[in-house]
């Protein structure tokens, strides 16, 4: 059985700005120092797609996951839905 605390919050979203980048944030993981700034970029952004990770294979979907800088492209959900059972 896996607790809320063996998983990690996240968010896919689009900027807004000029670029329109892929970027994600792992709400979970964040600190004090970043947290603020973070929460708004990804509120100002167009949401894509959101979910939680389990923390024994945050590796493996955390490469699924980033968004590629060449293709910008996003992993399709699903490869994120194998990945969070």
């Amino acid at each position: 059985m896996a607790f809320a605390t063996d998983r990690i919050m996240f968010e896919i979203y689009r900027e807004t700005t000029y670029s329109g980048r892929y970027r994600v944030v792992y709400f979970t993981e964040l600190n004090d120092h970043n947290r603020e700034t973070e929460i708004n970029r990804a509120l100002a952004g167009e949401h894509f797609y959101d979910g939680f990770i389990t923390s024994f294979r945050k590796d493996e979907a955390k490469a699924i996951i980033e968004p590629s800088p060449t293709t910008r492209a996003v992993v399709t959900t699903v490869t994120l839905r194998l990945l969070m059972k």
